[in-house]
Formats: C-alpha cells, structure tokens, sequence
C-alpha cells in the first residue's frame, strides 16, 4: 500500500512539476496571467509535499517490516515456545508482557558440579572430566573443567564447578541431568614392613 501511494504521488509530483515550469515560462512571455501562475505553484508545491510524505510513510512502512524478523545474536536451537499462532502479543516492557521463545546455544554446553572440600586440593583448572547420562551409561563424554567459584558452601562444604563440553553434534540437551565421574590422585597413609620383622603364628591361641 505505501510503495503504490508513492507511486501515485510521484506521478502527480512530476506532473504538478512539468505543468509549473511550462507555465512559468509563460508567465515570462506574457502569456499567463498571475492568478494561474499562483494556482499552477500551489499545485506544485502540495504535490511536492504529498510526495515527500509518501516517502516518509514507505520508509517507516519498511522499518515496520523489519520488526518481522527477529535475528538472534548467536546461531541456536529454539528451545522454548510460550506463543502460538495467533496470539495476541503485548508491548515489550508492560507488567502483561510474555517472552514469545527462548533460543539456546546447545554447540557447546556448561555443566555445574559441586567438589566436597575434601577433594578440590586434588583437581585443578583445565582437567579433562567424564561424564554420561544415565540413560545411555554405554556412552561417555569428556569435557574440561573450566571454573571454580573459590567459595564453599557454608552448609554443604563444596565449591561449585563448571565443566564445558562441545556438543557438535547435538547429542546432549540443555537442561539434561548427567552424572560426573572425577580422576583424583588419592594419597593414601601406609607404611612398608619386611617380611623379617612380622611374626608368624600358626594359632589364635599362639598370637
């Protein structure tokens, strides 16, 4: 609709133009009195002004349209749909307001862990972790552990962790629950005796 009212009022502006010019021509001559010189440049000048308003409203018109299309930021899958066909959508910023979708970035995936304050003096930033989901135990996946919030809790004494895993192929889910298996390097408290220095007895009367 706006780009035909530009259309139309374009042609009207060319002609209102053309006419004005060829009668001021005239004008010049002596052969057009003023009153039709005046009609013919008020002519002119309301076509002029239609015309520029018409350019005005397909370039807003054309801004509007853009709003059609929502580009997300990063490349994603749409993981959330509160929306259907139809609906009746409400200004962004009203107390009424509903977010139309949620879109996840799923190539690349963040799991959080909780590390017992026995154990975080013996993983370190960086470590490769393993990790499967419990409904295909037979499939194992590795990810690194990227961050350590450096505060424990003060009721459960761990320190949260995040392990970063590449999901390329798409085989993990935002929001799946998957259970962690971490190497650790246990010091275990032992000591070494030679075979001299134990007694051997035959009898628990003996010993």
């Amino acid at each position: 609709m706006a780009q035909k009212s530009l259309v139309d009022a374009q042609y009207r502006y060319n002609l209102a133009k053309d006419t004005y010019f060829r009668y001021k021509k005239s004008f010049v001559d002596g052969a057009i009195s003023p009153q039709e010189m005046q009609m013919k440049e008020t002519d002119f000048k309301s076509a002029e002004a239609q015309y520029k308003v018409a350019k005005a409203n397909l370039q807003r018109a054309t801004e509007m349209q853009n709003y059609e299309y929502i580009k997300a930021p990063f490349d994603g899958v749409v993981t959330k749909y509160n929306l259907d066909t139809g609906a009746n959508i409400v200004a962004g910023g009203s107390s009424t307001s509903t977010m139309l979708f949620e879109v996840s970035q799923i190539d690349k995936l963040r799991s959080r862990i909780d590390i017992p304050q026995s154990y975080i003096d013996r993983i370190k930033l960086n470590q490769k972790i393993s990790f499967f989901v419990p409904e295909t135990p037979e499939k194992t996946y590795v990810g690194t552990l990227s961050k350590l919030s450096k505060s424990f809790d003060n009721l459960k004494r761990t320190m949260k962790a995040e392990i970063t895993v590449d999901n390329k192929d798409l085989g993990l889910f935002a929001g799946q629950y998957v259970k962690t298996v971490i190497p650790l390097k246990i010091k275990i408290k032992c000591f070494l005796l030679k075979t001299h220095h134990l007694l051997q007895v035959k009898t628990v009367q003996g010993f």
